[in-house]
């Protein structure tokens, strides 16, 4: 009690220190939360255990719950989300607010007495109280007894499965957003309502519905556009190796070097500038799994400040993928090419898969020619470089391709069955020949700077442009 008493002169304190109040309010809810023996602060990460939440929650920035993790939310607790909006997506994340994306367990076991509340408000610097909402991708979420509130989606289901009960969709965008007919979804004795749309199921996706209301939305309270997906056979190179692996740990490669037949990544390989990384048609370079903080993102990769050539040939192609036996998204860094802008890199007809970044560019001057990259967090990221991206084919990665501050040509590409197609942020971007094709969001986003958009096909994308 006689800290609480002081609270209100700490807090004269700090003004006079010329704190923000928005500081001093974190500040404030940190000592009660002190006071009180609850957590009440949960700053945006990536959980790497099993974790409950009870009380005043506040999520500062995204946050995953990845596989084989679980968060329990207590009755009676309330989940405060800082809006943000920013042009930087981590690949792991979704939307460019703030979101909590589920690929493991997510439980919140509120009642209609003590519901667990999720909702935003504005800060001092954001006048939009918004946020991305709870966004199950392979995970599992148990909601019982919520609120959640000021979302752009409160529920977006990529795939996975989500029990809603007991709980209230309201002042959202949408309520809840199925995108797939292979989604496990049902909603019991639960209220839609107030949102622009209540419930919008995609592709064929269904929903259980049982003792529920949906009304009052102002747009529409149920929208499912029949599913028009066309068949894209999923692209392969493939490519076969008798030799024994070549095995590198974490080591440093001088003057020219060159790969060939099978290799084996146990570290993190860095090429220093001035020098050369050759790879030869037909090899096949793998990267076991190293994950030191258990974010279930791989480390292993290369790092190359000097100059990239992997040149394959259609009928042998270069393979940069997982080397462990269950191959999943993420078992492996980057390929980073850094501080790279005199002589071109060159990638043409490879295949990059099961990275958290397949491709990363920084003042980097890169071609990607003949490629397909399938299955990584996200395919390909770059900025401050110059780069031609000509006959690639992205099938079933997370994000396919982000770039910003960029001199980029882009032609000729297929984007299909990504989550999020291409996004372009200040780039001097022509783009032409393409098609984006049944990706679960956006084919193609443009964001401020010089686009010459032309002949490109977008068909069934939830956002096409």
């Amino acid at each position: 009690m006689f800290l609480l008493k002081h609270l209100k002169y700490f807090a004269t304190v700090l003004l006079h220190m010329y704190i923000k109040p928005t500081h001093i309010t974190l500040v404030l809810l940190f000592l009660t939360g002190i006071i009180l023996g609850r957590p009440h602060q949960a700053i945006g990460k990536v959980l790497t255990e099993d974790t409950i939440w009870e009380g005043q929650i506040l999520i500062e920035e995204d946050l995953l719950i990845p596989a084989g993790i679980t968060l329990t939310i207590g009755k009676n607790s309330t989940i405060n989300i800082l809006p943000s909006d920013s042009s930087k997506i981590d690949p792991e994340f979704m939307s460019s607010l703030t979101e909590i994306t589920v690929r493991g367990n997510l439980i919140v076991a509120g009642t209609q007495q003590s519901p667990v509340v999720f909702h935003c408000q504005p800060t001092e610097d954001t006048s939009d109280a918004s946020w991305a909402g709870i966004i199950i991708d392979g995970g599992t979420a148990q909601l019982t007894g919520c609120i959640i509130q000021n979302a752009e989606t409160a529920v977006q289901v990529l795939n996975g499965l989500v029990n809603l009960k007991n709980s209230t969709l309201d002042s959202n965008h949408y309520g809840i957003l199925i995108h797939n007919k292979d989604v496990d979804a049902s909603i019991v004795s639960s209220v839609i309502t107030h949102n622009e749309y209540g419930i919008l199921a995609l592709r064929g996706a269904g929903i259980k519905q049982k003792d529920t209301t949906v009304t009052g939305n102002t747009r529409k309270d149920f929208y499912s556009p029949p599913a028009m997906d066309r068949d894209f056979p999923i692209p392969d190179y493939n490519v076969t190796s008798d030799t024994v692996a070549k095995i590198f740990y974490d080591e440093v490669l001088l003057g020219e070097v060159i790969w060939q037949g099978h290799i084996r990544i146990n570290g993190q390989i860095r090429l220093p500038p001035g020098s050369r990384l050759i790879i030869m048609p037909g090899t096949i370079i793998e990267f076991a799994k190293k994950d030191t903080n258990n974010d279930g993102i791989g480390e292993n990769g290369l790092m190359l400040l000097g100059v990239l050539i992997a040149k394959g040939t259609p009928e042998k192609p270069i393979l940069f993928r997982s080397a462990e036996k269950d191959k999943k998204r993420g078992d492996w860094d980057s390929i980073n090419i850094i501080n790279s802008d005199g002589a071109q890199n060159l990638i043409e007809y490879c295949q990059v898969e099961n990275a958290y970044r397949g491709l990363h560019f920084h003042f980097a001057n890169v071609a990607v020619q003949e490629s397909i990259f399938r299955h990584n967090y996200r395919a390909i990221q770059f900025q401050e470089s110059e780069v031609v991206l000509r006959n690639n084919r992205f099938f079933e990665n997370i994000s396919a391709v982000q770039a910003r501050d960029s001199k980029i040509s882009f032609t000729g590409n297929q984007l299909v069955h990504n989550t999020f197609g291409a996004s372009f942020f200040r780039a001097q971007l022509t783009l032409t020949n393409n098609t984006f094709a049944s990706n679960l969001d956006f084919g193609l986003k443009v964001r401020e700077g010089y686009p010459a958009v032309s002949a490109n096909i977008f068909e069934n994308n939830r956002f096409g442009l």
